[in-house]
């Protein structure tokens, strides 16, 4: 079996990896090819005796990182054929494709699992789960249109020139979000029927948008959607009167649906003031679904993250998969930012999986629950304190679709 980066003659075989993989209907055939021809130039594929048995593709971003801008490789289209499954194909192209982000400076990869203990053999930790609120839209009445604001609904294809512009203020200030960059934005766009609302504020510039599909009871069937269902595939404001707006929209929606299912990011603390009558049973939160990630490189990753105690700290870490990372670190704070130096086999009296220290930058899991699942041990109380200082609980939110 041979790893290699794909070609464009690969892209009928990886469109029908995937279609198999993941049940595509024929009717969208020619999207999904579309989307091949797009990012193969960033697919692995794994060849055996001349026929491509397995693929995936690393979606190259930049994430949030509690407020600094890191490298980051989304794993995504993972696909192989059933008849080779379980022969550690998947294991080669991984171990392939995290030296070669390496060597690309991607510091970090995340992916979305179809099972977490699979992915969770090659050092990825598995982060909070996104969720959402699920509610009937006239419970959003108490939401009027804010004075000087107004609302634009356009089709996605020509609503991503102002959405994106929300997208890329609201992304700055959220810990695991992405940037997206033109092409990102095209590609979301290929064979995408969805809306977008955009609110403008009294300035004239957007504030707020919703990227949204509504499904009424006279529109055509949808095997994806209930009748009667408005779900919300993304929303961001810059700020509460923009909110407003967005959720005086949904209200609107009120004659025309009867359930409506919108994200809740970790720092939507007010999201039960949201609605009316909270209590009422047909108002549920709901998780979407659990991101996984892991360190690819340390040094480079945990390099130039914000800390606030002046102090100095020698961490092994244990990591199966990238060699690299297989060492000593020594961890430094000069009161701001993180630095990191190799110390290759030094003694150290803290030890972290790669999974555990992820877990920890990533604000996912305190030292305390590092140690209960064996991520971490430490003969100190004062470094697990640090550590804890250092990078204090924050929970990351990841929406990207790869």
């Amino acid at each position: 079996m041979n790893v290699r980066r794909a070609t464009a003659d690969d892209i009928d075989a990886i469109t029908e990896l995937s279609r198999y993989a993941y049940g595509e209907p024929e009717s969208e055939s020619a999207i999904s090819r579309k989307r091949a021809e797009f990012g193969y130039e960033r697919s692995y594929v794994a060849e055996d005796d001349g026929r491509i048995t397995a693929a995936l593709r690393v979606y190259r971003f930049e994430q949030n990182i509690r407020g600094t801008w890191k490298s980051m490789g989304g794993i995504g289209d993972v696909a192989s054929a059933p008849e080779v499954r379980r022969q550690g194909q998947i294991r080669d192209l991984f171990t392939q494709v995290m030296e070669s982000m390496r060597k690309e400076g991607l510091v970090i990869s995340t992916l979305w699992p179809f099972k977490n203990s699979f992915y969770a053999q090659f050092g990825y930790a598995t982060l909070p789960p996104n969720r959402r609120l699920e509610a009937d839209p006239s419970m959003f009445s108490q939401w009027p249109l804010p004075r000087g604001y107004r609302l634009e609904r356009l089709p996605f294809s020509t609503g991503i020139k102002q959405y994106s512009k929300v997208h890329a203020a609201a992304v700055e200030s959220i810990h695991g979000a992405v940037r997206r960059d033109e092409a990102r934005w095209t590609e979301l766009g290929i064979g995408n029927k969805d809306e977008i609302a955009i609110v403008y504020g009294p300035t004239g510039e957007p504030e707020a948008g919703m990227w949204y599909k509504a499904q009424g009871y006279g529109d055509p069937p949808d095997a994806s959607e209930k009748p009667g269902t408005m779900r919300v595939i993304e929303c961001y404001w810059l700020n509460p009167r923009a909110r407003a707006a967005l959720f005086n929209y949904i209200y609107l929606h009120s004659d025309q649906t009867v359930s409506v299912r919108i994200p809740v990011s970790p720092s939507d603390e007010d999201s039960y003031l949201w609605i009316d009558s909270f209590n009422r049973k047909a108002v549920l939160i709901r998780t979407t679904g659990t991101a996984m990630a892991r360190i690819i490189d340390v040094v480079d990753f945990i390099r130039g993250l914000p800390a606030s105690q002046k102090d100095r700290l020698g961490v092994r870490v244990r990591d199966r998969q990238c060699t690299w990372n297989n060492q000593t670190f020594q961890l430094e704070c000069d009161g701001r930012l993180m630095t990191v130096s190799q110390a290759g086999n030094a003694a150290a009296r803290t030890e972290l999986t790669i999974e555990g220290l992820t877990a920890l930058c990533y604000g996912a899991l305190t030292t305390r629950e590092l140690r209960e699942y064996g991520w971490l041990s430490a003969h100190s109380e004062d470094d697990l304190r640090l550590l804890d200082t250092w990078f204090p609980t924050k929970c990351p939110w990841l929406k990207e679709p790869f």
